[in-house]
């Protein structure tokens, strides 16, 4: 009886030390990845686009991850600069998930409000939206589940039936 006992203890203790120096690892992992990915990352290919210059109009959605608490950022989504601020979550099975928030446009006034035609900007804005492929891209950006980092220049999001390519901008 005493022998189970301490075989069991060992057990244990040993199945401890793995879980802790596997949840250590993934840590490191975590901000080895966070420094590689800082900086803007631009979309190269997706699975929703054969053109991505024609669907979003000349104007290709990017992803700029800063260097703060966890693996976060800001973006553009193809129809407005800085409206999605996200957050990838690794779990514990090495996958990830990403929340998105979509902020609302902000628009500026001179002053002179009078002379701005706020209904016309905000007609031009929503009929520039209908002409790209914004919600293809959230939608398929919010659903990866994981990432893959190639040469350190080539970020690969991935759900289980879609993808997202983007490279680096290097200055």
């Amino acid at each position: 009886m005493k022998f189970r006992n301490i075989f069991t203890q060992k057990v244990v203790i040993l199945f401890i030390l793995l879980v802790l120096c596997f949840s250590c690892s993934v840590s490191k992992k975590i901000e080895q990845d966070k420094e590689k990915l800082t900086g803007r990352w631009t979309l190269a290919k997706a699975s929703f686009s054969d053109d991505l210059l024609k669907d979003f109009n000349g104007q290709i959605p990017y992803l700029q991850f800063e260097n703060k608490e966890g693996i976060s950022g800001k973006g553009f989504d193809g129809c407005c600069y800085d409206c999605i601020m996200f957050e990838m979550l690794k779990n514990n099975k090495n996958k990830i998930t990403i929340s998105v928030k979509v902020l609302p446009l902000q628009l500026s006034f001179d002053g002179n409000d009078d002379i701005y035609d706020i209904e016309e900007d905000m007609r031009k804005w929503v009929e520039r939206c209908k002409k790209v492929k914004r919600e293809e891209f959230t939608e398929t950006f919010q659903k990866s589940t994981s990432y893959k980092l190639k040469n350190d220049t080539i970020l690969i999001l991935k759900s289980h039936n879609s993808k997202l390519e983007f490279h680096k901008v290097v200055h």
